[in-house]
């Protein structure tokens, strides 16, 4: 290594205990590195990381579903330094190798001491890479169910999002998010997780783009889909078919259940005995119920379930996952809460709007219903995240009363049911700019 070379990788290394992070120097192997086959051996020069205490590692371990006790560190930077001259295509592969380490930001150093405008060249080849396969951003296991983790990762310019899971799930609520963020976002969207032998759930790889599925190009996986790796190419034909039916992803088709409830009833046709009635007409959506009240842009009605909130839009605003975080009500205004999305005609994809239905309805906790001409459906989650599709009975749509607590019962005391209370305010901050 050369003296201008070193001097940079000093000072690097100062920079980052200046930080409070650990310095490490010539990884090739860290926490959320690349599983890839003896061919190819990520290094980077230098790896900033936090060192983990036993509560981190014990959080750590929650949200992956993995043992942790041997991990010491979450990296968080990787540096790779060029203090000659070196070529674009050197570069390229510092990039690559950034990517294939897993930590959360990458550096690249170059000095322009031995060549003038190296800079300008190192910032086309970061463009280029870019460009060519979008910037990756990371959820670890259950962020992707919280809308404003990967909406504030689309605005800090993340072309491919990727889910780790710690493994053995529920595959049809996978589906359910990992398809609904692909289609909310129109982009990428891949989810890999770990296979636990004898543990109840089931694992494997998911991929899709702007909500469709996407067929692997290569698979070493078995039976099932566990036990191996898949390789996807994000830019190939999309899975329209489906794939064989040992390979295949859980069906994204939502059934009907077949329960009935009297908890709150919904009437989407004249004359229909319900708590609430709903009806499109020419100023958009009516709704009809006693008493009833506005609350922050929301109807009160109240039920001998309690106060129910009913929220009217658009089909359109469907699509965006803001919208709703928007307008959220008051903590502790309903006890219950359904949005009813509306339009005067039928949907051109009925099979998208389900799955953006049932994304709000998990994301929220509220009851979906969709009134668009002769299309009418209605779904909601129960706590497990399951999602529930009702059929419509003499014009009603009858829901329990469980699970409908809105935004707000997302922030709970029980991690394992969604967001720590205590950080519900800094997670509902994200919706700023």
């Amino acid at each position: 290594m050369k003296e201008a070379t070193r001097d940079i990788h000093e000072k690097v290394a100062a920079l980052g205990e200046s930080l409070g992070l650990v310095t490490t120097r010539e990884v090739s192997e860290s926490l959320f590195r690349l599983r890839l086959d003896s061919v190819y051996q990520p290094r980077i020069d230098l790896l900033w990381s936090v060192a983990l205490d036993r509560p981190k590692r014990e959080a750590l371990a929650w949200a992956l579903g993995a043992d942790t006790s041997g991990i010491t560190h979450l990296p968080i930077v990787g540096v790779e330094v060029e203090g000659t001259q070196p070529t674009t295509k050197t570069m390229a592969s510092d990039l690559a190798n950034l990517t294939a380490l897993g930590a959360q930001l990458g550096l690249l150093v170059v000095s322009e001491e031995g060549e003038k405008n190296i800079y300008r060249r190192a910032a086309r080849a970061v463009r280029t890479v870019r460009r060519s396969f979008g910037d990756v951003r990371v959820h670890i296991c259950h962020d992707m169910f919280y809308g404003l983790v990967t909406q504030r990762l689309r605005r800090e310019g993340a072309g491919i999002l990727v889910d780790l899971t710690g493994g053995n799930v529920n595959l049809r609520k996978w589906a359910n998010v990992v398809r609904g963020r692909s289609l909310e976002s129109d982009q990428p969207f891949l989810c890999t997780m770990a296979d636990h032998p004898g543990r109840t759930g089931r694992s494997r790889a998911m991929a899709y783009r702007s909500g469709k599925r996407l067929a692997p190009v290569a698979s070493t996986t078995g039976r099932g889909g566990a036990g191996g790796y898949q390789v996807f190419a994000l830019g190939s034909a999309i899975d329209n078919a489906g794939q064989a039916a040992d390979t295949a992803p859980e069906a994204e088709v939502q059934a009907y259940t077949e329960r009935s409830y009297e908890d709150i009833t919904i009437g989407v046709t004249a004359g229909a005995i319900a708590d609430i009635g709903l009806g499109v007409g020419r100023r958009g959506l009516e709704i009809n119920g006693r008493p009833r009240s506005q609350k922050d842009g929301w109807l009160e009605v109240r039920t001998a379930s309690g106060r129910v909130g009913v929220l009217a839009a658009p089909l359109t605003v469907l699509w965006n996952g803001l919208a709703i975080y928007a307008a959220l009500p008051a903590e502790g205004a309903f006890d219950h809460h359904v949005i009813a999305f509306f339009a005067d005609a039928a949907p051109a994809n009925l099979d998208e709007v389900l799955c953006l239905m049932k994304l709000r309805a998990i994301e929220h906790r509220v009851g979906v219903v969709l009134l668009a001409r002769g299309v009418r459906e209605a779904v909601k989650t129960n706590k497990y995240k399951n999602i529930q599709r009702f059929r419509e009975r003499d014009g009603v749509f009858g829901f329990n009363a469980q699970s409908l607590g809105g935004t707000w019962s997302t922030a709970t005391h029980d991690p394992t049911f969604g967001v720590p209370r205590q950080y519900f305010p800094a997670y509902l901050s994200l919706l700023n700019p």
